[in-house]
């Protein structure tokens, strides 16, 4: 049986899966990051703590990383101490982070020069289901990694899904992200709701209710997670998710707020994000950002007619 190393098993959702795959019968090994009382169980259950992610790699077959996203999954796969710095030929890393596809291609990419195998495996549900064993995982993977790797993953996940080659796992989660978000921006804006039925349908057997429920209590756990040494209270972010049913992020808007006004005279257009062209036609309507940026004057570039005060001689 292959010799497992954890990265991540203090999280929400990797606690959980390291003590099933513990539980199975797995020899494991584990960094700790900063909660130490998050995995005092798992170490009193048979896991050894490795000092860091280079001497878990140097010891084990197989490595889980569970981590927040793609530069927390760069930083312990290639950082000094990283997993690359203490990988051996043949060592299998899987990453079952929700992360950027172009990020798992390159980390990828380095990886296979060592003769490492990188394998993007993200997930679903929530972390009920990751302490039940009952996870849904969608692999990207060549099919001769994918048979080695299902028995394992089969330890933490109810449904283990072969949805491609490698990197097709974390295009299929983004995808699966962001029509969660399409469906809670329905939900809120109150357009083509349904039946319940007709919900449960849409989204594979939810309720738009329980997705937007099960989204805020997400929203909250991460930035409690985010806390850096903070104590979780008895009852508190496990609790809080208790009674949840399914795993759905949320794409956050991030469009300024809009308002229409006429172009009648010189106003000026704050950009924010990206730099902002603005040439309309005198008479038309000019929507305004709210977000702070730099000033451009609008009469420069729209031909819009100045105040009478403002004609030159």
């Amino acid at each position: 049986m292959s010799k497992i190393g954890f990265i991540g098993a203090s999280g929400l959702m990797g606690h959980g899966m390291a003590k099933n795959l513990l539980a199975k019968g797995h020899a494991m090994a584990i960094t700790v990051h900063n909660n130490r009382e998050r995995v005092a169980d798992l170490l009193a259950a048979g896991a050894v703590e490795a000092r860091s992610p280079a001497a878990l790699a140097a010891s084990c077959d197989i490595v889980f990383v569970c981590v927040t996203g793609s530069p927390q999954v760069e930083s312990v796969v290639a950082g000094p101490e990283g997993l690359m710095a203490g990988a051996k030929r043949g060592l299998t890393i899987v990453d079952c982070s929700t992360s950027e596809p172009d990020s798992t291609t390159r980390l990828r990419e380095r990886c296979a020069a060592l003769g490492v195998a990188l394998v993007d495996a993200p997930l679903a549900r929530s972390p009920v289901e990751a302490e039940a064993g009952r996870l849904n995982v969608m692999v990207g993977a060549d099919d001769e990694i994918f048979d080695r790797l299902a028995p394992v993953l089969r330890a933490f996940a109810e449904n283990v899904i072969h949805v491609g080659g490698p990197g097709s796992g974390h295009i299929i989660k983004l995808l699966n992200n962001l029509a969660a978000s399409f469906v809670l921006d329905a939900r809120r804006n109150q357009k083509g709701l349904g039946s319940l039925e007709e919900q449960r349908l849409l989204t594979g057997g939810y309720t738009f209710r329980e997705l937007e429920k099960l989204a805020d209590t997400e929203r909250d756990t991460e930035s409690r997670g985010q806390e850096k040494g903070s104590k979780r209270q008895n009852g508190g972010v496990r609790g809080a998710c208790r009674d949840e049913i399914a795993h759905r992020p949320v794409v956050e808007e991030r469009t300024p707020k809009i308002e229409t006004r006429r172009c009648t005279e010189p106003v000026e257009i704050l950009r924010a994000d990206r730099s902002i062209q603005a040439q309309p036609r005198s008479g038309l309507s000019l929507g305004r950002g709210t977000g702070v940026g730099r000033k451009r004057e609008v009469d420069e570039v729209s031909g819009c007619e100045p105040r009478q005060d403002q004609r030159r001689g």
